[in-house]
């Protein structure tokens, strides 16, 4: 359902600019669109579920925790050289 609307989503964007733009391009931006949509959706899920059940401060404390220890396992893993997972990986985690 989110690669369909970012399929949708990119094939406007490219009909609006009239820019003519190669398939490897095209699986690019649907790409990173369906990883904001993603990402996006996650956010606004947990924004909601915060507030309904009425502890928006401890799911936004979380969410940073959650979100600093990843970039600090990562980062400790690569400056030591022991990554359990590549860089794309990673990238495709996050």
């Amino acid at each position: 359902m989110i690669t369909k609307g970012a399929i949708d989503i990119v094939n406007k964007l490219i009909r609006i600019s009239g820019e003519d733009i190669d398939q490897d391009q095209q699986d690019v931006y649907i790409y990173g669109l369906e990883c904001f949509l993603n990402t996006f959706i996650t956010i606004i899920l947990l924004m909601l579920w915060g507030l309904l059940s009425h502890r928006v401060s401890r799911l936004i404390c979380g969410t940073r925790l959650y979100n600093d220890l990843g970039n600090c396992v990562f980062f400790i893993e690569t400056f030591h050289g022991r990554s359990t997972c590549s860089n794309s990986t990673y990238m495709h985690i996050r």
